[in-house]
């Protein structure tokens, strides 16, 4: 209904009109306001940056602007950032070239105050090709874990806090037992793992980012993989329930060529993301 006088400027950690920025994303929960962007400074690489308000992004209460990599920022390229947020806790996720345009996040459990040099971790599965236009969230109200075992690639293993395989590494997982909460965070994102025409794939974590589930789903069902064109992935979650969307040429007249009239495929999982994912 109604508007501050003028507009606010936020990534003022560069002289006006220096640099160019993209990929902004803002989410919110309660009063705190979030906001990330690629900052493509012209005499490095593009990297991921961040603030926040506490006060309803109110003029004034936005923090300094900082890069969710404290240390990859500038180092790498990054690119294609997204937000989510669960409460006080914050994740970014980017396309990254450490690891020829893998798909790595962080998080950061005090609103974006702070983001820890350690926790980055990559999200897709070991793919040799670029992971692009990832979109990603986290549900509010997580259901509780109960004292059986996961299922899928979070566990057994992880659930005893042993070391569970994370794209290109091993981390030591976070118990997860009766009686503690999940903390679920999805990612979806377009990738050329199987070829020229990207595919859309899905993964997840249980605990805040921490750990990853070890083998990256493929949403869309083409046979071969990667012969179809995919795109615009999109998600939502709510509890243990979460959906992925997205633009598939397999219907066309002729696939792969004109006319080019997408549809919109969904498919949904009613167990975090693990498994029990309905056909298209």
């Amino acid at each position: 209904a109604t508007f501050e006088a003028g507009d606010q400027w936020i990534d003022t950690n560069a002289i006006p009109n220096s640099h160019l920025v993209r990929y902004v994303d803002v989410e919110a929960a309660g009063s705190n306001v979030y906001i990330s962007w690629v900052d493509l400074n012209f005499t490095s690489k593009p990297a991921v940056w961040f603030s926040m308000s506490p006060n309803y992004g109110a003029a004034g209460s936005w923090t300094a602007p900082q890069p969710v990599d404290p240390v990859g920022a500038y180092q790498y390229i990054q690119d294609y950032a997204r937000l989510a947020c669960s409460g006080n806790n914050v994740y970014a996720a980017w396309q990254d070239s450490r690891v020829a345009g893998s798909v790595h996040m962080n998080a950061s459990q005090d609103g974006g105050v702070t983001w820890s040099t350690l926790t980055v971790t990559r999200v897709d599965n070991g793919s040799s090709n670029s992971s692009i236009y990832m979109e990603m969230c986290a549900p509010t109200a997580a259901a509780k874990m109960s004292n059986k075992p996961q299922l899928g690639a979070m566990g057994p293993a992880n659930v005893s806090g042993t070391a569970a395989s994370v794209g290109g590494g091993n981390v030591v997982g976070r118990s997860l037992h009766s009686g503690s909460g999940v903390k679920p965070v999805y990612v979806c994102y377009r990738d050329y793992s199987n070829g020229s025409l990207a595919d859309i794939y899905f993964n997840y974590s249980l605990d805040g980012g921490v750990t990853w589930g070890a083998t990256h789903k493929r949403m869309d069902v083409h046979t071969p993989a990667g012969s179809i064109w995919c795109g615009d992935p999109a998600i939502a979650a709510s509890k243990n329930w979460v959906y992925v969307v997205w633009l598939d040429g397999k219907d066309d007249p002729t696939p792969g060529a004109s006319p080019y009239i997408d549809d919109i495929y969904v498919r949904y999982s009613n167990n975090y993301g693990q498994n029990s994912w309905v056909p298209n």
